[in-house]
């Protein structure tokens, strides 16, 4: 994992970003991907010189994006992912990812995916009716298909650890603690989701959904993962469950925890504070890796991590593109819907205004992260644990 602390967080991520809009550094990481074989030369050369163009065209989409208000901003902001996720595409697709291959595969001009539209103007400022009513379905062919099969196939998960010498000293570093499989692309093609479901699938949205009593059963966790040198006893991992919105939502996260007897050596244990829709959840094993099964968390982007009752089942990645294009298209082609719910200051155009919001910031951090596999944090903040 790597945390950036930067007083301007956006400014830094397309900073990092655009390194590789430098031809030597961009085929410097494309070779160690996918090697130096001097027989394809050529082709890394390439690819480099596209994934440049991509990340230089992504950055004025963006920029353009800040600065558009609500009416418009979703047009841009979508033009700029399907750029990010092409760069991405560029540098971890082999070559049948490069520009010109794609141009000339069947459907590789297309978006790949496709908006379904239940309502009209009328509907549109009613409540939550637009988010409800819209949603977005996996095609077989086109751009979302060629960037997801690039994506990793497993998310790393990493949490605090401290070590624990022999003396009691301890050292503390952020450790990848286990792996979520992503999906592969056949297992979400024909998949289809409502706007209100990818918009409760952001973390950086979470409290604010829960205040308007529309959130996911979710909660802000931390995790810390305590390890003794030479093994001297057993390691242990807690979870503090911090406040879901209510108890409820609170036993469908702990009932994502599981540690099956047949497979583990230790223990799994929970305090629970019903009142407080918290708890503190603790697994003592001695071989962690393999054996503990635990609910999906996502990192919003000021680095706070969201813990889930419910199997989100895509990347977050995913999740923001999908609801990026399907915004984009309402703003586009039925802008007689798209006016009438944001003009009306409905629930859904609150959501979709801090959705939006929230997506300029983080698809370039998303991205960012996934061309170097692993997470990353850009914050005005220090590194929580070295203040612990």
């Amino acid at each position: 994992m790597q945390w950036f602390a930067s007083s301007d967080p956006r400014r830094e991520v397309w900073r990092q970003l655009l390194e590789l809009a430098n031809l030597d550094l961009a085929l410097s990481h494309i070779e160690s991907i996918h090697g130096s074989d001097p027989r394809h030369s050529r082709n890394r050369e390439k690819q480099a010189s596209q994934l440049r163009v991509a990340l230089i065209q992504a950055r004025e989409y963006f920029e353009v994006a800040e600065r558009a208000s609500l009416l418009t901003r979703p047009n841009h902001l979508f033009y700029g992912a399907v750029a990010l996720t092409t760069a991405l595409m560029l540098l971890r697709g082999d070559g049948t990812k490069s520009l010109d291959a794609v141009r000339r595969a069947p459907g590789g001009r297309q978006h790949g995916l496709e908006l379904s539209v239940g309502l009209n103007a009328g509907d549109a400022a009613n409540r939550l009716s637009l988010l409800e009513r819209v949603s977005v379905e996996v095609r077989p062919r086109g751009h979302f298909a060629n960037w997801i099969a690039c994506q990793l196939a497993l998310e790393r998960d990493f949490v605090r650890t401290d070590t624990i010498d022999t003396a009691g000293s301890t050292q503390t570093r952020m450790e990848q603690v286990g792996t979520l499989r992503r999906p592969r692309f056949g297992e979400l093609q024909g998949s289809k989701r409502t706007l209100l479901r990818l918009c409760q699938q952001l973390p950086d949205l979470h409290h604010d959904l829960a205040r308007f009593r529309i959130g996911p059963p979710c909660s802000r966790v931390s995790v810390r993962r305590v390890c003794y040198e030479n093994r001297s006893r057993p390691e242990t991992i807690k979870w503090y469950v911090h406040s879901a919105a209510e108890a409820t939502q609170l036993w469908l996260i702990l009932e994502k925890f599981r540690l099956p007897a047949r497979d583990a050596i230790g223990s799994l244990d929970a305090l629970v504070d019903e009142d407080r829709a918290s708890a503190i959840v603790e697994a003592s094993i001695e071989h962690l890796s393999g054996q503990l099964s635990y609910p999906d968390i996502r990192r919003a982007a000021d680095g706070s991590s969201i813990i889930y009752g419910r199997e989100l089942g895509t990347s977050e990645l995913c999740d923001a593109y999908m609801l990026a294009y399907a915004l984009s298209m309402l703003a586009r082609y039925y802008p007689d819907l798209w006016v009438s719910c944001i003009e009306s200051h409905c629930l859904a155009a609150k959501v979709i205004e801090l959705a939006v919001e929230t997506l300029v910031t983080k698809i370039p951090l998303i991205v960012l992260g996934e061309m170097r596999d692993t997470a990353v944090v850009v914050s005005s903040q220090a590194p929580p644990w070295q203040s612990w």
